[in-house]
């Protein structure tokens, strides 16, 4: 009698590695997956997170030592609030800081925000600048106009003699991801973009500019917003010094280009666009800043699956 021997045929094991092998690109394949749709969601929190931060640290403005250098924080009818004789203690400086400048926009397929501190003259020779307008009581847009809101600036007399942004925070959106405007209301009524046929279209070419800032009338941490043009932006915002202190994120433009490039309380809308190496299940994610909102929950994050979502119509 024969004796039969255990183990396991060519066949066998043949299909016990084919299987192995189907579940394990089978793990692969999901955790790749995964790890793009994780890689997403961090970006835009980030996007988020930045956004929020601006009007965190506008609540809690802490202004910089300049040593003795010369700083320029107001500009208004050719007068400016130039300072050389303080160290920017609190108490000791004409300059008063309002708030934040801030730019999100596009440049060379990179998307960033850039804030920097905002400065301006103080409540006596505001007041005596409004002594020229006949509006009583001040709105906020009017009251900062004359207070001559610009971005803080201190001068290097060094080798570069440059103005240099005070308080700067520039952050880029990780993963080559982009931020997309969405068109507004005054956009589409303007027939000026070719891009905006309704709200739900992508301004091309399209970045923000705001100001985040203490309402001298209320207290509270607001925003006043309007749309340029990137390569507006770009010049300005690509840099952290410039040879002119008059170079700045803050435009008065009084809407002679339009509706869309006034600054004022405004909700703006941005499209997520994901980068090298990311998936967006279910459609791009949202982000809305409510510009009659205060502080930092006037930016909300909107998923790709709710209604109001329009990044994905």
């Amino acid at each position: 009698m024969s004796k039969q021997k255990s183990g396991f045929t060519i066949i066998e094991t043949m299909l016990f590695l084919a299987i192995t092998g189907l579940v394990f690109a089978g793990v692969v394949i999901g955790t790749n997956g995964s790890l793009r749709s994780q890689r997403y969601r961090d970006t835009v929190q980030s996007f988020v997170n930045s956004l929020r931060d601006v009007y965190s640290r506008a609540e809690n403005i802490e202004i910089a030592d300049y040593g003795n250098k010369q700083a320029r924080c107001g500009w208004w009818n050719n007068k400016t609030s130039d300072i050389s004789d303080v160290n920017g203690a609190r108490g000791r400086s004409r300059c008063v800081v309002y708030g934040l400048a801030v730019a999100i926009y596009t440049n060379n397929n990179e998307s960033y925000v850039m804030s920097s501190l905002l400065g301006g003259f103080d409540e006596a020779q505001t007041k005596e600048n409004l002594k020229s307008t006949d509006s009583s009581p001040y709105d906020d847009l009017l009251y900062l106009k004359h207070a001559g809101v610009s971005e803080f600036f201190t001068y290097d007399a060094g080798p570069s003699y440059r103005w240099e942004r005070k308080g700067e925070v520039k952050s880029k959106l990780l993963w080559g991801a982009k931020v997309h405007v969405l068109c507004s209301q005054d956009m589409v009524d303007s027939g000026k973009y070719d891009s905006c046929k309704s709200t739900d279209d992508i301004a091309d070419n399209i970045g923000v500019e705001m100001i985040v800032y203490r309402s001298p009338n209320t207290g509270s941490i607001e925003s006043f917003a309007r749309y340029a043009g990137n390569g507006i932006i770009n010049p300005i915002a690509g840099k952290s010094s410039t040879t002119n202190a008059n170079d700045s994120l803050v435009e008065f433009d009084d809407g002679i280009a339009g509706e869309a490039t006034k600054l004022k309380h405004r909700d703006v809308s941005f499209c997520i666009e994901p980068g090298d190496g990311m998936s967006s299940s279910g459609g791009m994610r949202m982000v809305t800043i409510d510009g009659d909102a205060s502080g930092e929950n006037a930016v909300r994050l909107i998923e790709a699956d709710s209604e109001e979502n329009r990044c994905n119509n």
